[in-house]
């Protein structure tokens, strides 16, 4: 997921119109402790890294422990399921090649339960809601998911800004 991506609305759509369509795939995980570098496979193999969110995912306040997914080459669209519960997934993307004027300040307090030592650690997601059809899709600005890439420790930040929306469209009307 590294890298900048120049992504265009229209191929934003298509990206989205593929990942809700296709049935999901989910990985062989056996329970692990966050401790580890990620999740074992069945075979005892090291699989996805797993994120341990500090704070709680609006609507799921039980669930703690997820894997972040990439649903296509380019690592733009991904899906960030539940190792907690198997039903439970969200399609998430880095906002800066949909959303290139959103730059988020998280509180301090943030920062620090998420053990962020620098801006270059967060790795900075908006979870997407594909709508009726792709074209409806939106993303979450006002609740960002802000993971540090060096622990792994992620959180949904509710920011201070009424300015932010909860429903962004992913493209501009025509």
């Amino acid at each position: 997921m590294s890298g900048t991506t120049t992504t265009s609305g229209a191929a934003i759509v298509s990206t989205i119109e593929l990942a809700t369509a296709l049935p999901v795939a989910e990985p062989a995980v056996a329970e692990t402790d966050i401790g580890h570098d990620g999740p074992v496979t069945d075979a005892g193999e090291l699989a996805l890294p797993s994120l341990e969110f500090v704070g709680r995912v609006a609507g799921f306040p039980e669930l703690r422990h997820f894997v972040l997914v990439e649903l296509e080459e380019t690592g733009f669209l991904c899906s960030l399921r539940s190792l907690d519960d198997p039903d439970v997934r969200f399609l998430v993307l880095p906002p800066a090649p949909v959303f290139p004027d959103y730059t988020p300040e998280i509180a301090d307090d943030w920062a620090d339960q998420l053990e962020l030592t620098s801006a270059e650690e967060a790795l900075l997601l908006v979870i997407v809601t594909p709508g009726k059809s792709a074209a409806d899709a939106t993303a979450n600005l006002l609740a960002p998911l802000v993971v540090n890439v060096r622990t792994r420790r992620a959180a949904q930040v509710l920011l201070d800004d009424a300015t932010l929306s909860l429903r962004a469209p992913l493209r501009p009307a025509s």
